[in-house]
């Protein structure tokens, strides 16, 4: 199997790295989005540098069908073994916030990850959407909290949620919530990676 893993892993990676925001931010507004706001390569700053609600949108989705196109893949190359499903989760949205064509430059990972949760187990989405909400009505109204208050939370709460439930939502093969957990663990922490700046400008903001 390991072929297969290697075969998933560059596949998911080289798909993460297509940069659809500095495409199509350059396409729409001849601006390079890697040296404009916050110089992330993500749905949010396609948005804010160039006022279209409806290009961040576009960007949004076609950074996730990256991480639905990984999970695919893994049904053709290893049939959704269960190793593979991770290392392509990890692979595609390491590609994609960490691209070797763009001097390891990217975004942040969480429309790719979308992407790849809702082909495993939509469960993810959902409750990963409620505990941002949640975070950005609660914490500081601010984007990146409840960014991070939902990546750190969404593993605690599949472990509180019973089994049966969860269960009902799975689109591959993974056996327990505990292997869930080991699917998301990955990406999330190269999410956290990708807000510890932004995490620290705030602080900074916050402290004059």
């Amino acid at each position: 199997m390991i072929i297969e893993y290697i075969l998933c892993g560059l596949t998911a990676y080289l798909l993460g790295t297509i940069p659809w925001a500095l495409i199509l931010v350059k396409l729409f507004s001849k601006k390079d989005i890697l040296s404009e706001g916050s110089g992330n390569v993500g749905a949010m700053n396609s948005y804010e540098i160039t006022g279209k609600k409806w290009l961040g949108i576009l960007v949004f989705f076609l950074d996730a069908l990256k991480g639905i196109a990984a999970i695919i893949i893994t049904r053709f190359i290893a049939d959704y073994d269960f190793t593979a499903t991770i290392v392509a989760i990890t692979m595609v949205v390491l590609g994609h916030n960490f691209n070797v064509f763009l001097k390891f430059k990217g975004g942040r990972g969480l429309s790719t990850g979308f992407g790849a949760a809702l082909m495993v187990n939509p469960l993810l989405v959902i409750v990963w959407g409620i505990l941002w909400l949640l975070g950005y009505l609660i914490i500081k109204r601010n984007v990146h909290i409840a960014n991070i208050t939902a990546i750190i939370l969404t593993p605690i709460t599949f472990l509180l949620l019973p089994e049966s439930i969860v269960d009902n939502f799975y689109l591959v093969p993974i056996v327990n919530t505990y292997e869930l957990i080991a699917f998301i663990s990955f990406p999330s922490l190269l999410f956290l990676i990708r807000h510890i700046k932004p995490l620290m400008d705030l602080m900074k903001k916050n402290s004059n």
